[in-house]
């Protein structure tokens, strides 16, 4: 008959299981919620959180949905009235801050009865072209044209593509088929979308740069605007084209060769752009 023989555990292995034992029980004593709010207001932030969450989605869904309304004729009305808007009466607006500014400067007052003028009447004034370009009214402008020209698109696209042609075609496995009117619709506004973004950029981010980054050179100012620039233009275009249809390959494929063919046909810009651009970066004098 065969005996076996069992050979108690050695003292050190002992201890070190204990050891790992207590090392346990104290990190899973630990609580992480070193402050932890009342359960009624836990839950009531919960909930306002959850309400606020669906409100944001029904909004998404309804302007989705008025996105993807088709255009009537008769709808026309709403160019025309964005037109209004940007050729007089952003320059109305800006005249009578400017009137409205200089009264209130002067004091304010009205004139009396003989008819001389009090010292709130202000004098006739010309038109200033560049301040009214330079500011936010005259900035207006260009978001408000790319709508414009979202609009007459999708205008042009429903009543005379669509509906005279009888055409609704998209992308798919790299041929034209029927698809819907609201993905053509979504991608319009995608790309206006994706324009405004970096008019905005143009605008606001070298300032920011400036006073929240604190960065003084202007030329590293002008880089960084302009990758922003580019980045934001890429990527509108590459969801637009993935909202017509095209699939996510194709899209890596087509810019992957795009952008091998411009590197090598541009190759001399492209290593001065990255040159100029470490030497904005870096500054190594």
């Amino acid at each position: 008959s065969s005996s076996s023989t069992s050979s108690p555990s050695s003292p050190s292995s002992a201890t070190a299981t204990a050891t790992v034992s207590s090392v346990e029980q104290m990190v899973s004593s630990i609580d992480p919620n070193i402050v932890r709010l009342p359960e009624p207001v836990s839950r009531a932030i919960d909930s306002s959180a959850q309400r606020v969450g669906r409100e944001i989605r029904a909004f998404a869904r309804g302007c989705e949905r008025h996105i993807k309304d088709p255009w009537s004729i008769e709808d026309v009305w709403l160019i025309v009235l964005m037109q209004l808007a940007i050729d007089n009466w952003r320059r109305q607006l800006y005249e009578w801050r400017l009137k409205r500014r200089r009264r209130v400067d002067d004091g304010g007052g009205e004139g009396d009865e003989g008819g001389e003028k009090g010292p709130g009447e202000i004098e006739p004034f010309a038109f200033d072209e560049n301040s009214f370009k330079e500011s936010l009214l005259g900035w207006l402008g260009g978001p408000m044209k790319t709508l414009q020209a979202v609009w007459v698109t999708l205008y042009a696209r429903d009543n005379v593509v669509v509906r005279m042609f009888g055409f609704d075609g998209g992308f798919a496995g790299g041929g034209v088929v029927s698809r819907g009117v609201g993905d053509f619709d979504l991608a319009v506004y995608t790309l206006g979308l994706g324009a405004v973004a970096v008019m905005c950029n143009q605008r606001w981010l070298p300032e920011l740069l400036r006073t929240k980054a604190k960065i003084a050179e202007a030329s590293l100012r002008i880089v960084l605007t302009r990758l922003v620039a580019i980045l934001l233009s890429l990527g509108s275009v590459a969801r637009a084209v993935a909202l017509l249809g095209m699939p996510t390959s194709s899209i890596l494929g087509v810019g992957g060769v795009g952008g091998l063919t411009f590197g090598l046909a541009a190759k001399d810009v492209v290593a001065n752009f990255l040159g100029g651009t470490m030497l904005a970066i870096l500054r190594p004098f």
